[in-house]
């Protein structure tokens, strides 16, 4: 868990948190793979790894990742579009960064999305084809 100040956390995605990150992500994310079901699939996996940005029981995002092996990929990424700035998206990935100092981590991305590749390659990741990968050693 991180504290950030404003009563804002970063912690651990838990069961109880799939219905309002599942109700954030449906307006916001536009990939037909986001449903309930898949994203109550992907919590179940012992292989992913989620997080939730929260104030009180109120979740303002969310970013969910599988890991395989040492290769962790970033499926979503989202913070309440309410929420100013990029700051949480830092703090999200940022966090997935240092927890995870030994994994490869990657996100598809739209090629098309220059402000979502540009926010990446400012977090040290490199574009690889149509993927954005990073490698932490």
């Amino acid at each position: 868990m991180k504290i950030l100040g404003k009563g804002i956390i970063i912690r651990l995605m838990n069961h109880d948190d799939l219905p309002s990150v599942y109700s954030l992500g449906k307006f916001y994310i536009t990939d037909s793979s986001f449903n309930a079901e898949t994203l109550a699939e992907l919590f179940t996996n012992s292989d992913e790894y989620s997080l939730v940005l929260a104030r009180k029981n109120q979740i303002l995002g969310f970013l969910i990742s599988e890991i395989s092996g040492k290769n962790l990929k970033i499926r979503w990424i989202l913070v309440n579009p309410s929420m100013k700035g990029n700051i949480y998206y830092n703090e999200l990935i940022s966090f997935i960064i240092e927890s995870h100092k030994n994994f490869q981590i990657s996100v598809d991305l739209d090629e098309n999305s220059i402000d979502t590749i540009n926010f990446f390659k400012d977090k040290g990741f490199i574009k690889v084809a149509s993927t954005v990968t990073m490698l932490l050693k």
